[in-house]
């Protein structure tokens, strides 16, 4: 009888790839197992979780697999939870301060390029450096970089009268919003340049819902019913209509002198001219992220992408 053959190079090569792969192979069905058991003593066996609808993925790229699957198939619409690849976004390729300007000084004036920040005369941010900055300039040259359209894909066109479905821009000022203060005798409206007009007779949106403010979609026209006002002091809010070429608009009625608009298609102000350009930070950006997460705010969460 013969004896066993011995391995040959080839062999042991082969030999070797089998084990990696057998330990591989047992390697994911034990983290497969181990996601699956997490997510039933932790998910699923929850009394307030179990009711929803619930549908989880995990897939890594680097290896073409899927981790866990569990009702994966289904359709969901996503919700806030998808902040979190928004905040994960930002903080790769925001940096730790976000740039609230960047500009130039040429021989016809200072040339500002909109950087989409959203922190701009926002109440919430007391600190304000590219306010005062450009409180401090004159022959002000606002060069539009037409960022993007105002509206995410998936809203409903009938909410657009809704604080949570702010606009989104290339220079946000004062959160996109308009704001209403009624003092009891008096109505103050920031920004302070946009009609407002008053009416006893209840406003009705195309749903026929009595609405105490209300614009048309197109418009900054703002209407108010008084007969549904708040009697203590209150404020209301609607959003703002930003579009690029109203913007110099607000911020020349802002800073309270002309701010030129320069109507110059830029396709990346973070490369054009990028060596002569300079930049003001705003805020550091976990003070964005932070609330974007806790409030779920969705202009945040827009802007920051």
């Amino acid at each position: 009888m013969k004896g066993n053959r011995p391995f040959t190079k080839h062999g042991i090569i082969l030999y070797g790839c089998l084990i990696f792969a057998a330990v591989s192979f047992l390697s994911s069905c034990s983290l497969s197992k181990k996601i699956a058991k997490q997510a039933d003593s932790i998910l699923f066996k929850d009394t307030i979780i179990s009711t929803g609808h619930i549908g989880i993925s995990i897939y890594e790229p680097a290896t073409n697999k899927y981790w866990y699957n569990y009702d994966a198939e289904k359709y969901f619409v996503p919700a806030s939870n998808a902040k979190l690849f928004t905040m994960y976004a930002a903080m790769k390729y925001l940096g730790d301060s976000l740039v609230g300007l960047r500009y130039q000084q040429t021989d016809s004036g200072l040339a500002i390029y909109p950087t989409g920040d959203p922190t701009f005369l926002n109440a919430d941010f007391t600190q304000q450096p590219v306010f005062n900055f450009l409180k401090a300039q004159t022959n002000i040259m606002y060069n539009s970089a037409h960022f993007t359209d105002a509206l995410g894909k998936g809203w409903a066109w009938d909410d657009y009268m809704d604080p949570y479905m702010v606009q989104r821009s290339e220079f946000p000022i004062y959160s996109n919003l308009i704001s209403v203060y009624n003092n009891g005798s008096a109505f103050n409206i920031i920004p302070p340049n946009i009609p407002l007009h008053l009416q006893n007779q209840p406003l009705k949106d195309a749903y026929n819902v009595s609405r105490t403010i209300s614009r048309k979609w197109d418009s900054n026209d703002v209407t108010m019913a008084t007969s549904l006002l708040a009697p203590q002091k209150n404020v209301y809010q609607i959003p703002l209509v930003a579009n690029y070429y109203q913007l110099p608009n607000f911020l020349s009625d802002t800073l309270q002198q002309k701010v030129k608009f320069i109507d110059k298609l830029i396709k990346d102000s973070s490369k054009a001219n990028a060596k002569n350009l300079s930049k003001i930070y705003s805020q550091p950006t976990d003070s964005l992220l932070k609330p974007m997460l806790y409030t779920s705010d969705n202009f945040f969460a827009e802007q920051s992408l």
